[in-house]
């Protein structure tokens, strides 16, 4: 890799996240008509419905970037728009931070504060730091680069 990388631009990296987005509701829907998460009323009444469902979303999130996360530091929105992830140190980032740290992690969190949505607005208004790192970047030490730059 090259010892200066371009970074990601603010508008790939949210269509990326946009495609990954729609393409994770998409497939977790799936999952949740597969599994028959949706098909019985009473399902809705109990405790089990609310963690079955962002389990559910991990799940699609993990299906669907997993081999590419680990093989190329990329979603598949992050293929789509050219753009990777890579250690701050502009090498291949561990898979074990990429799923741990930025997927698993976050994906969780933002599912227990998604009311508030402080931690969401939290983590991506720091996109705007010249180093363009949102929180998930800076805790994972990752950085997203634009590929062949």
């Amino acid at each position: 890799m090259s010892a200066t990388p371009t970074l990601a631009g603010r508008g790939a990296r949210l269509v990326a996240v946009l495609i990954d987005l729609v393409l994770v509701f998409a497939f977790g829907l799936f999952l949740m008509l597969a599994t028959g998460a949706l098909e019985d009323a009473e399902d809705y009444a109990g405790s089990w419905f609310l963690l079955r469902i962002p389990l559910l979303g991990i799940v699609s999130y993990l299906i669907l970037n997993t081999w590419l996360l680990w093989r190329r530091g990329q979603t598949v929105g992050k293929l789509i728009m050219q753009i990777r992830i890579v250690s701050s140190r502009n090498e291949p980032a561990p898979l074990w931070k990429l799923l741990l740290l930025r997927a698993f992690f976050f994906l969780e969190l933002y599912a227990i504060a998604s009311p508030f949505l402080v931690l969401a607005l939290l983590d991506q208004v720091l996109i705007f730091r010249q180093d363009r790192r949102c929180l998930h970047d800076i805790i994972s030490d990752t950085q997203v680069v634009r590929l062949g730059g």
